[in-house]
């Protein structure tokens, strides 16, 4: 009912304009509007990861089952069980009713859980920069802007397609690594491909990251929410003023 009298629609992405079209509304009618972070604040971060044979992962939210770390985790731990030789640090940086349990998970000797608590804002561009990969394994998210600003600040992603953000600014292979979190055997063989690849490739795919990154700046979100109204105007024959 609603959508038969609004000019133009905004989605964040691909998921979102499946929906609103599955509703009758024509795609033609859309406007691409993905969620945009201050990318100034995360795009000159500078990483300073040790190359000392430790590969450091990173996420930050919420510690809570839809985010999907449990089953990660336990992926994570049984591919590193039969690589011994293989060292992984996961830091989950955040707060949440999980915290507890996904501390005490079962883990080999060579998977290091570090859990610091939430990280303020305006320290996450420094935090970020201590790691080689961001993940992101949840069940469910509109969007996640944390991808924006880890990609931003130059890591890969190692992510569900359950977050819209993976889906959007993600390409396997490209700028991470993308799985289908519903999945476990899905989860298990991006992991391992993730594992297996070379730090020089990793920070190869955290600079092909960086670019999509800084392409979804605030003003190009507000050219895009300028260009809806543009386009539903014109259809009334009225203008909307230039951006400055």
């Amino acid at each position: 009912m609603l959508l038969k009298g609004i000019d133009r629609v905004l989605v964040n992405g691909q998921s979102g304009a499946r929906y609103i079209e599955s509703l009758g509304y024509a795609r033609k009618r859309m406007i691409h509007l993905p969620y945009a972070t201050d990318t100034d604040h995360f795009g000159d971060v500078i990483h300073d990861s040790p190359n000392d044979g430790v590969l450091r992962m990173v996420y930050v939210g919420q510690l809570i089952e839809r985010k999907g770390l449990e089953p990660f985790i336990r992926q994570l731990g049984m591919l590193l069980a039969q690589q011994p030789d293989t060292r992984v640090e996961l830091t989950l940086a955040g707060a949440g009713d999980q915290r507890e349990m996904l501390n005490a998970l079962p883990r080999p000797a060579n998977l290091e859980l570090k859990l610091p608590g939430s990280v303020a804002y305006d320290k996450l561009g420094g935090f970020y920069a201590g790691f080689d990969v961001f993940v992101i394994p949840t069940l469910s998210d509109t969007w996640g802007l944390v991808v924006n600003e880890s990609m931003a600040s130059g890591l890969p992603v190692l992510g569900s397609r359950q977050a819209q953000a993976v889906e959007e600014m993600v390409e396997d292979g490209k700028q991470g690594w993308v799985f289908d979190a519903t999945s476990t055997d899905s989860i298990a063989s991006t992991i391992a491909r993730c594992l297996d690849t070379p730090r020089e490739q990793r920070q190869q795919m955290g600079d092909a990251a960086r670019v999509v990154a800084l392409r979804i700046s605030p003003a190009y979100a507000a050219g895009q929410i300028h260009e809806a109204c543009r386009q539903a105007m014109a259809e009334r024959g009225e203008t909307v003023a230039p951006t400055s």
